[in-house]
């Protein structure tokens, strides 16, 4: 990829991330987003796993390291 059309990529990312700016200090749910989301709508791991193509291993081993924040959403 040419420098040019990777700096217009970036620029359009750029553009299109800074509508999140505003959330970024909203406070983390204190078990994490995902254990939020997957609970308030009374999903087991499998159905969320089902839901996002993964294993119910993989959601809860996601949900774990966002508790530990080795990775974040």
């Amino acid at each position: 990829m040419n420098d040019l059309k990777q700096k217009l990529m970036m620029e359009q990312l750029d553009t299109k991330l800074q509508l999140f700016v505003p959330l970024y200090n909203n406070p983390v749910p204190e078990r994490g987003w995902l254990t939020a989301i997957r609970t308030t709508l009374k999903m087991l791991f499998r159905q969320f796993g089902n839901r996002m193509k993964i294993t119910p291993q993989a959601c809860n081993g996601l949900e774990k390291r966002e508790r530990e924040k080795s990775i974040t959403l």
